[in-house]
């Protein structure tokens, strides 16, 4: 069924959601690198906490890095709101085929929700059964077995309703082995 509801276009586009900590940004990195292999030609962007961008800037599978910025909140409450509207928006305007939240948090599912994406996974974590969570997500896919995995088996998982494999993680340029730095990254900023 859910292969049935992504188009069979070489232009897919998929947007990976993930809030949480440096590691944890890390180990969402064979996620990234086996949507790449099974669809080499998809838009595959991300969405993360701004200062974890650095984690993930050089990885040659994204395409554009957005991020929210914590320090939104110290603007006031109206410029915050602005900041996470154009957010919004310039998430919608992407016109995604498929969001993967692998975030637990209100504010990840609200975002894949307004997408607008026809496609959009997220985990059955318990703590959000609920019908809201159930409404933002087309697919949850089931965390039973969780506790026995490691975190990257656990963020592989949620590619078991899409039939992609895991790939295991590749090795991508740092900015020793290509002779950039961070400052002048190609990567697009947003």
């Amino acid at each position: 069924m859910m292969m049935n509801n992504l188009p069979d276009t070489p232009d897919l586009r998929i947007l990976l959601i993930k809030l949480r900590h440096h590691g944890d940004m890390l180990l969402t990195t064979p996620v990234i690198d086996s949507l790449r292999q099974h669809w080499p030609h998809a838009q595959i962007d991300v969405l993360l906490y701004e200062e974890t961008r650095d984690m993930l800037a050089a990885h040659p599978a994204i395409g554009t890095i957005y991020g929210i910025d914590r320090k939104w909140k110290h603007l006031g409450t109206l410029k915050h709101l602005q900041k996470e509207w154009q957010l919004l928006c310039a998430l919608r305007k992407q016109h995604y085929h498929l969001v993967i939240n692998l975030a637990d948090q209100w504010r990840s599912a609200i975002v894949t929700r307004f997408t607008g994406a026809p496609v959009r996974l997220g985990f059955a974590f318990n703590k959000r059964n609920n019908a809201f969570w159930r409404f933002c997500h087309s697919d949850l896919v089931s965390v039973a077995n969780h506790q026995s995995l490691h975190t990257v088996e656990q963020n592989l998982s949620i590619l078991s309703p899409l039939q992609v494999a895991a790939q295991p993680p590749s090795p991508w340029p740092t900015a020793q082995m290509t002779g950039t730095s961070p400052a002048n990254s190609w990567r697009k900023r947003v």
